[in-house]
């Protein structure tokens, strides 16, 4: 009897997931993209897809010589694929805490539920198993990281006491903007 396991394994030992995956891929990125702006010819309505088709191939297979851009690619997209349902869920959890009517948060209860979804991005971040850490290894704030944190803060309170709005505090602006 044949499962999924065996059948990904399977499709694993035959380099499916190494040359062809990023070969349909490459393919397709870079067909639409001949197809879309009709570099090599074409009318508006008819674009030349043979020649689209053939310089695809030819672009797709010579990246795939390229073992470490296959490798690169296959890591990256992955961390990528992962980020983005991290994401979805993300905005998921904050969507909660909105009112349908007028599309405000719900007052309080959107810090609360933005500060867990930061904290649950950290925690399915971490390289722990089954939450065993608490954070992730590179989170772990030591005296450098503490003062950069510090200073970066500090940074953005100035510059948000230059550059946000100002209220007039001296009694005699408040008596000049209430007589004009």
């Amino acid at each position: 009897m044949v499962d999924f396991n065996s059948l990904f394994y399977q499709m694993e030992s035959m380099g499916f997931y190494e040359y062809v995956l990023p070969f349909f891929l490459f393919f397709v990125v870079i067909y639409a993209v001949l197809e879309k702006t009709r570099i090599l010819g074409g009318t508006e309505d008819k674009p030349k897809s043979k020649l689209n088709i053939v310089l695809s191939v030819v672009i797709s297979l010579l990246v795939l010589f390229n073992t470490n851009l296959v490798f690169l690619m296959n890591q990256t997209l992955s961390r990528v694929s992962f980020f983005i349902i991290i994401s979805v869920l993300v905005m998921l959890f904050v969507a909660l805490f909105y009112n349908p009517k007028d599309g405000k948060p719900i007052g309080f209860s959107m810090g609360i539920a933005s500060v867990l979804a930061i904290l649950g991005v950290f925690w399915s971040l971490s390289g722990s198993y089954y939450g065993h850490e608490l954070l992730p290894y590179w989170l772990y704030l030591d005296d450098s990281t503490i003062s950069l944190i510090f200073f970066v803060a500090l940074f953005g309170v100035i510059v948000y006491f230059i550059t946000g709005p100002h209220e007039s505090s001296s009694p005699k602006e408040k008596w000049l903007k209430v007589r004009d």
